[in-house]
């Protein structure tokens, strides 16, 4: 039986539509369903277009586990 993907983000302020933030997910399985969810790249590209003070404040911690993804991956 085919899984179905649910979709959480429809836009996302720094990284556009529906089409665009699709583009920049990662599929995860979540209780059996697939999930859309917005990269590591995406959320920090989210965050900083957010511009506010919480959100600015995870960037760091963010771009530190986005590194070590990298690094690990070579």
């Amino acid at each position: 039986m085919p899984r179905k993907i649910c979709p959480f983000v429809f836009s996302a302020k720094g990284v556009g539509d529906y089409v665009e933030v699709k583009k920049n997910s990662d599929l995860m399985a979540i209780l059996e369903t697939d999930c859309l969810v917005l990269s590591l790249d995406g959320l920090i590209r989210a965050k900083k277009a957010a511009g506010r003070e919480r959100d600015l404040a995870v960037i760091p911690e963010l771009e530190g586990l986005l590194d070590l993804r990298k690094r690990s991956q070579k």
